[in-house]
């Protein structure tokens, strides 16, 4: 250790020796001993002249060039340039081992190759220490030049001493024929790395490697980051793998704050080289006419052992492993993309990363890289080959497989024109992936951009077709909480963002919604046999960018929770876009969740279609097409409806909805609903509720096929569900902002609809035709049902049946009609006299030109041919008209005041023979036949028959009045008395006084008797006053027969039968007494005649009363006569009375006369 006065005395020695020559320079420092030169040498160096450049060796220039302006390498002592080889080699140092081999330490290799658009292609390598194998001994650095290295070893020597930053590290650069560093592809790695000469390796495809090393290596691909390498870029700190830890470490690379990340990063290299450097040979001079050989250093495989990491900046529009897809520029009229259009540039990169514990292989030559899994490693720890897209910083995509193939494709060059400027955004060359293989026990791929999860066993990407492809013997994919199963998955045109496709091969299914807790299973699934595709689509008239769905080969749609199926051969939805639509729809499962805000646009469904739902069944159907439309809510629609509006509650047991509420339609419109008592023609539809209720959770699957109920779940529960069947089914919904309705239902083709009724004693709802349509509107519903010549349409609803060609029901103006022949039937508690009946019946209308109501208007008509049935009554006529007492509304909105239980009644009905159109011919002989026949229980024989035929029949129901202008007749066929034949009791009544057989007025025997009336003048009828007149020219004929329809001969009087004639007029009366018995009482006026096998008489009047038993004949004018025969033989000379009135006694059989003018034979 020096002393503090050693220490001074060398600080004093120094200051004086410093003292010395600066005196000594000041003083002499000016002389010169040199001789001065000759003139003629100093000539130009007088001259005004540019200072000479100092001169720079011819090496250093190519070391400047190789190693840049400033390197190590201008100073090192050694510098060896084979410019035959292309060759240059500066080292610090020189010996020969013992072994034989050449060490060189701080050595620096520079191969340069062919010059290219005047700068050449250069490798470096760089190493703290170099082991050269020679092929022959060398023994100085002269001989190198000489030599073929056979093998070499590069180490590193972190202890060296030297001011180089890449002490420590082996270096190796290729320049990519530039002369700047920004886009250099640089490897370094702390080695050893071992050469080994081609020669020494025995044939070309041996697994013998030209270079390699064990250790970690770092290959740093300048020219494919994020952003184009600046010298800023150059000067960031690096990038580890850990920072990508930090949020916003992926956004710093991609704006160029931070270096990018080692472009490979593994442990353990091998490289195969295709041809050698050939660096000692003399005989290998270039000749000046060869054309230009490979690179010196032309590598063929690369292969690395194991922790690859692989850092790959591809190109943003390659959409490997999804990702968001490039918005598709829109063409201008010159075919040129808009100024304004937001298409990212090609050079938009992001960063895929790909790490394997396993080893890793690289065909340079196909430009094909290979990953795959370690062979051997800890059955704890994570085996796989993962990959990773960084999308956005905070989205990622991932894919984890046992094996990865690679294809790159690499794209752009400088430009030809300035190969000195540096790479810009549009010129920087780029690394993409042409195409991908991904293969093992099980490929999982994840996607945060598309909230996507997969699985099976093969994944294929070819950029090319831009098509991804998932192979699995059960292929699992799950978006959006929907999860698809399916044999394969092939996405496609992933780069163009509008003209997305995937399609998947069945049999798979899709799972849609959310989970059941006690099944484990989604809520929604769809199946499929063959295919089902994802498409978009443009929809030519909203011109709106639609998400098409389709499955094919046998389909199937399922809500559980709803407790729907829809099948199908083909099913097709088309799905309006997403408010805010978050990456592609490659993957874009059919609505069906409650998180999936997209709204069907169209359902189709082709050849075997099949519905199940509990509002509507499709049995069987060949096509189907559900069209939605958006509509404004009408004010009317959401105003409350008074609470003293005396609209009724819809009444249950009809239909309730031809589709089920809310998706396919909304809100039961029945066509018939049930009333008790009364003639109901058609009833009531339900109406759009008062104040429709905002859905809690749309269900978009529901929409496809029938949606949640607004109505309760008794309410659902009560009303059977409508079944469908019909070749052609197509219908258009109105959707609103809180819920759907029907606008419109075409069935075409064998149309079936049947819904069983409610109740138990209703009828069910069944129609039938060619084609049905259904229009829904505010006010009520249109139905349109038409048939074929062969097969007439049918509408049977709970009390109404309409049967024809054409059937038409217009619930908003309150009509009903059928064109052409058809049948109606009628549900009536009345009889066509509007007298109620102990039990409501029927009444059947047949027709053959049309039928027509309108409940507005109070009246129904009925043309051609009419005929009407009612248990043993009917009619037949030519037209027929029947009118209500009020007014019929075939919508639920009644008028107030007007209660659904008071069912219409029958108010007047008028049958005639004449036809509506002027024009037709009429039949004169053609008369309107009313016929009542009635039938015993236990024998089927017939009890009663009475019959009206006239030109016309009108019944007045309000009045009870009855008329039939004649010419016309009367049958009544009925039970009589045996005895006393001649007694002239018709028992006749009114036409409606009852469908039961008349008591007989004694306890005689009963036989069958017919009585016949026949009038030219008009029958009257009052069934308040219990009567009926017949006017002018009446004959009246009764006897006992078996034949209600026997032929009348009035020239003819039957043993006990009777013939009564008068001119004017002919009136019967009904009495009802205390004790529940009804007589009768007969009056004829006008030339009155009476024949009986026993008598005959004449008067001007004659009388019968059934309750005195009495026949009264009277005379004004003329007294009255009556001829009785003995035994009723004619020829004997008959007994005579004549005077003004004769009454003959039924129960005595005899005659009183009074005022007579005269009598033969006795009276008893």
């Amino acid at each position: 250790m020096r002393s503090t006065r050693r220490l001074l005395l060398y600080i004093m020695a120094i200051v004086s020796a410093g003292t010395i020559y600066t005196l000594y320079s000041k003083a002499l420092g000016d002389l010169d001993g040199l001789p001065p030169l000759p003139l003629a040498y100093t000539e130009e160096m007088l001259s005004d002249g540019p200072l000479p450049v100092p001169t720079v060796s011819a090496t250093d220039l190519r070391l400047r060039e190789a190693f840049g302006t400033n390197c190590p390498e201008i100073e090192y002592p050694i510098k060896i340039d084979v410019r035959a080889r292309g060759m240059l080699v500066a080292a610090n140092h020189f010996e020969i081992n013992p072994d034989g081999r050449v060490r060189l330490t701080e050595v620096s290799v520079a191969l340069f190759g062919k010059p290219k658009n005047g700068h050449s292609e250069i490798h470096t390598v760089h190493a703290d220490i170099a082991l050269l194998e020679m092929d022959s001994p060398v023994k100085t650095v002269a001989e190198l030049g000489s030599r073929k290295i056979l093998g070499a070893e590069l180490i590193s020597d972190p202890g060296l001493r030297s001011r180089d930053p890449r002490v420590g590290m082996i270096y190796l650069v290729q320049n990519r024929h530039t002369p700047q560093p920004e886009d250099d592809m640089m490897l370094r790695t702390p080695g050893p790395i071992y050469y080994r000469d081609l020669s020494q390796i025995t044939g070309r495809d041996s697994t013998q490697p030209n270079i390699w090393t064990p250790a970690v290596i770092e290959l740093t691909d300048r020219q494919i980051g994020p952003k184009p390498t600046t010298p800023a870029t150059l000067r960031l700190p690096p990038t580890l793998k850990d920072d990508l830890r930090r949020p916003n470490t992926i956004a710093e690379m991609m704006n160029g704050s931070r270096a990018p990340l080692p472009t490979i990063t593994a442990e353990g290299l091998k490289i195969y080289l295709s041809q050698l450097p050939n660096i000692g040979s003399n005989s290998d001079k270039a000749a000046p006419n060869k054309p230009a050989g490979p690179s010196p250093l032309q590598v063929r495989r690369v292969e690395m052992n194991g922790n690859v990491q692989m850092n790959l900046w591809v190109d943003g529009s390659s959409n490997f492993l999804a990702g968001d897809p490039a918005e598709k520029p829109q063409p201008t009229a010159q075919g040129l993309p808009k100024p304004n259009d937001k298409t990212p540039a090609s050079s938009d990169r992001v960063l895929i990363q790909i790490e394997t514990n396993g080893p890793f292989e690289y065909d340079v030559e196909k430009d094909i890289a290979q990953y795959h899994i370690a062979s051997q490693s800890n059955p704890h720890l994570p085996n796989h080959v993962l990959v990773t897209r960084h999308v956005k910083p905070s989205l990622r995509d991932m894919m984890a497989c046992d094996d990865l193939i690679i294809h790159f494709k690499r794209g752009g060059n400088s430009p030809k024109t300035e190969p000195a400027a540096p790479a810009t955004a549009t010129n920087q060359p780029s690394i993409q992936v042409r195409k991908v293989i991904a293969t093992g026990k099980s490929v999982a791929v994840s996607s945060d951009s598309e909230q996507l999860q997969a699985w099976g066993y093969r994944l294929v990407y070819d950029a090319e077709k831009s098509e991804t492809t998932l192979e699995g013997d059960k292929m699992i994919a799950v978006k959006d909480g929907n999860q698809i199963e399916a044999f394969e998955l092939i996405l496609s045109n992933l780069n163009v963002k509008n003209q997305q496709t995937a399609k998947a091969r069945g049999p798979g299914k899709i799972g849609m919604g959310l989970l059941d807790p006690t099944t484990k299973s989604h809520a929604q699934q769809a199946v499929w046999q063959e295919w089902i595709t994802f498409t978009k689509e443009i929809d030519p008239k909203t011109k709106l960018e639609l998400d098409k769905l389709a499955l094919s080969g046998g389909a199937k749609f399922t809500d559980k929770t709803e407790q729907r199926t829809l099948e199908g051969r083909t099913l097709t939805l088309w799905l309006l876009p997403q408010q805010s639509a978050v990456g592609s729809a490659a993957m874009a499962a059919p609505a069906g969740t409650g998180n999936d805000s997209r709204k069907p646009h169209r359902l189709e469904a082709v050849q075997q279609v099949v519905l199940h739902s509990p509002e509507l069944e499709i049995t069987k159907s060949d096509y189907l097409n559900v069209w939605f439309q958006e509509r404004p809510v009408p004010k009317s629609a959401i105003q409350p409806i008074p609470a003293n509006a005396g609209v009724n509650p819809p009444q249950t047991g009809n239909i309730p909805n031809l589709l089920p509420a809310n998706g396919l339609p909304t809100g039961a419109t029945p066509l018939a609903t049930a009333q008790s008592g009364g003639t109901s023609v058609v009833a009531q539809p339900v109406g759009r509720d008062a104040t429709p209720v905002r859905e809690k959770n749309r269900d978009p699957i529901g929409e496809m096929f029938g949606s949640r109920s607004n109505d309760s779940g008794s309410q659902r529960e009560k009303n059977p569900p409508i079944r469908l069947q019909s070749q052609r089914i197509i219908a258009w919904v109105d959707r609103t902002e809180k819920r759907n309705d029907l606008n419109r239902l075409q069935c075409d083709g064998d149309v079936v609809v049947h819904q069983d009724p409610a109740k138990p004693n209703a009828r069910p709802v069944d129609i039938t035709g060619k084609s049905m349509t259904l229009r829904h509107y505010m006010e009520g519903n249109i139905l349109h049902v038409i048939g074929t010549e062969e097969s007439n349409a049918e509408v049977h609803l709970d009390q109404l049946s309409l049967i024809g060609a054409d059937v038409l029901i217009d619930q908003r103006d309150n009509l009903a009609s059928v064109k052409g022949s058809g049948t109606m039937r009628l549900l009536s508690s009345t009889n066509l006299e509007g007298q109620k009946l102990e039990t409501p019946t029927y009444v059947d209308v047949f027709w053959k030109e049309g039928m027509e109501f309108r409940g507005g208007e109070k009246w129904a008509r009925f043309e051609g041919s009419v005929q009407g049935v009612q248990l043993n009554s009917r009619v037949l006529c030519e037209t027929m008209q029947v009118t209500l007492d009020r007014e019929v509304w075939l919508n639920q909105a009644q008028k107030t005041g007007q209660s659904g239980k008071d069912s219409p009644k029958i108010d007047r009905v008028i049958c005639d023979r004449q036809p509506t159109n002027p024009k037709a011919v009429v039949d004169r002989s053609q008369q309107v036949v009313y016929t009542d026949l009635i039938r015993d229980p236990k024998t089927r024989k017939i009890a009663k028959y009475q019959s009206i035929s006239s030109r016309e029949l009108n019944l007045d129901n309000l009045s009870s009045k009855l008329e039939a202008p004649g010419p016309g007749t009367v049958r009544i066929f009925q039970p009589g008395n045996s005895s006393n034949p001649a007694a002239v009791s018709p028992n006749f009544s009114p036409i409606g006084n009852g469908n039961r057989p008349m008591a007989a007025n004694s306890q005689t025997d009963q036989i069958m008797k017919l009585t016949w009336v026949g009038y030219k003048g008009a029958l009257k009828a009052d069934n308040k006053r219990r009567m009926a007149i017949f006017y002018d020219d009446i004959e009246v004929m009764h006897f006992p027969t078996e034949n209600p329809q026997q032929v009348i001969d009035i020239t003819k009087i039957h043993p006990d039968g009777m013939h009564l004639r008068c001119s004017q007029s002919l009136e019967v009366y009904s009495h009802k007494h205390s004790d529940d018995k009804t007589t009768m009482e007969m009056i004829a006026r006008g030339n009155c005649r009476i024949r009986t096998f026993e008598f005959d008489a004449t008067s001007e009047i004659v009388k019968y009363d059934e309750s005195k038993d009495t026949l009264i004949f009277e005379g004004e004018k003329l007294p009255a006569e009556l001829v009785r025969y003995k035994d009723g033989v004619r020829g004997v000379e008959p007994e005579k009375f004549k005077g003004r009135k004769i009454t003959y006694y039924r129960k005595t059989n005899n005659f009183s006369v009074d005022g007579g003018t005269g009598v033969t034979g006795s009276i008893r």
